[in-house]
């Protein structure tokens, strides 16, 4: 595993549910649905074919964590951080799940900024 962002220091609970233990997966998520961001964490891993994949990992604010490999939430994400000025160590961040259907007909997932 290689760490490539991190929103700020998380503690050894956090690191664990983010990095060991996981949580739910952004597309089993219903759209719509309201998720408030305590930090998160981008980092390469291995999956079960031995492929490297960039996961993007989310650490809601009850510690729960929900992760996704794609890279159009993850895009989005930044865009929303940076262009807010998001400080996790201060704030945390609302989002909402949503999903959008590309120029070939592909549906995808996809976040907004919740407020």
């Amino acid at each position: 595993m290689n760490i490539l962002t991190q929103t700020r220091e998380f503690n050894r609970k956090e690191k664990y549910n983010l990095y060991i233990k996981g949580g739910k997966s952004i597309k089993d998520l219903p759209e719509g649905t309201e998720l408030v961001l305590a930090g998160y964490t981008v980092y390469e891993d291995e999956n079960s074919k031995g492929d490297n994949v960039v996961i993007t990992a989310l650490l809601l604010s009850d510690g729960s964590v929900v992760s996704t490999s794609s890279e159009t939430v993850r895009r989005e994400l930044e865009n929303i951080v940076t262009g807010l000025g998001i400080d996790f160590d201060s704030e945390t961040l609302k989002i909402i799940t949503a999903r959008g259907v590309s120029k070939n007909g592909r549906e995808y997932n996809t976040i907004e900024y919740g407020g």
